[in-house]
Order: C-alpha cells, then sequence, then structure tokens
C-alpha cells in the first residue's frame, strides 16, 4: 500500500505535459496526438474528395464519344452529281445533311446491277465496304408516255449530267462514298472516292 501511494503522487517529469491537458478540447489543432486534430484532417480530406469528384466525372465524360452517349440513330441525306465529259465521269457532292432520325427504306436486297448503273460503295477509314448503294441508270433514264390506243409507250434517253439524292443509315465509322460506273459484262469502272460528311 505505501508503494502505491507513492506512485499516486510521483512527481510529473518537467519534459512531459500533462495527460489531462493533451486530452483537452481547448489543445492545439497542429497537435499530432490531439483526437481533434485527426478528426479535423479526416473532415478536411472527405471534403476535398467531395469537391474534387465532379471535376473528376466531368473530365471522363468529355473523353467518351457524343455518338455512344447519345445512342440515336441517324440517317444521311445526299446528292450525288454525275456528269460525262466525254469518256470520262465527274462525280461530286454538292449537299449533304445528317439528321437525328432512323432511316425509313427498304429493307436490303440482293445486290443486283446492269449496265450503266452506278454503285456506291460505303467505306470505313481502312476502305473496308460497310453498305453497298444502286443507282440505277442515272443517265439513262426511261420515260413514259400515252402511246396509242391507250397503251403507254416508253423511251430511254441518254444524259449528259444529272443529279440524284442518296440516304442511308449512318453511324460514324462511315467515312468514305467509293463510286463506280457498270460498263459492259458487269465490269465495274472507279470513278472517285469521295470524303464523307463528318469526316
Amino acid at each position: 500500500m505505501g508503494k502505491l501511494s507513492e506512485m499516486k503522487h510521483a512527481p510529473v517529469p518537467p519534459t512531459l505535459e500533462p495527460v489531462q491537458t493533451r486530452r483537452s478540447i481547448h489543445s492545439p489543432t497542429h497537435d499530432p496526438f490531439c483526437p481533434s486534430y485527426h478528426c479535423k484532417m479526416k473532415v478536411l480530406t472527405f471534403l476535398a474528395l467531395v469537391i474534387s469528384l465532379p471535376f473528376l466525372a466531368c473530365s471522363k465524360k468529355t473523353q467518351a464519344p457524343p455518338e455512344q452517349e447519345s445512342g440515336k440513330p441517324r440517317t444521311l441525306l445526299l446528292s450525288l452529281r454525275i456528269e460525262k465529259k466525254g469518256n470520262d465521269y465527274q462525280v461530286t457532292i454538292p449537299n449533304s445533311r445528317i439528321i437525328d432520325a432512323p432511316f425509313m427504306g427498304n429493307e436490303p436486297g440482293p445486290v443486283i446491277y446492269r449496265e450503266n448503273d452506278f454503285l456506291c460503295f460505303i467505306q470505313d477509314r481502312d476502305k473496308k465496304n460497310l453498305d453497298t448503294l444502286i443507282v440505277s441508270q442515272p443517265l439513262h433514264p426511261r420515260y413514259e408516255f400515252p402511246g396509242e390506243e391507250g397503251a403507254i409507250g416508253s423511251k430511254q434517253v441518254e444524259l449528259q449530267e444529272n443529279e440524284v439524292l442518296l440516304r442511308f443509315a449512318y453511324t460514324s465509322r462511315m467515312t468514305y462514298l467509293q463510286v463506280h460506273k457498270v460498263e459492259k459484262n458487269k465490269q465495274l469502272k472507279t470513278l472517285n472516292t469521295l470524303k464523307l460528311p463528318g469526316n
């Protein structure tokens, strides 16, 4: 019992501060042993993380492709101008427009073409075919007219130039429009490779 009494009244070494002072709510905030110091640091760290999260989320969103974010089907409308100059042909795209609407057209069928048709290959950036469009006789249209005894006659004429409207479902992979003319024996003559809008 005597020893316990001596330990209870033993003087505090001068180099150490009292235990109660260390745990007091009035202790300095810079004291690393203070529980309130750790609480404040945790709160500040949490607030800094919460404030930075919106900026991190925004930076990730801007890197995502717009098409993947929207997911809306699109249709490309373009006018294809064809001009015959001697034995050569010139093809251009005077006007084009991409609209946010699904393509309303016929179901794809077999690729059947004949002489004087024009074939349009829709290609990606590596010149791989993604789709095929057939422009039927753009410079050799057939016109119908009323004939004798109520019959309907027709006549095919040859034009030096014409402009046709193309419509197809559009994706960002589509980069080029390669135009060919169908020659005799279904041989293809490459006329031009045009860049599609948006590229």
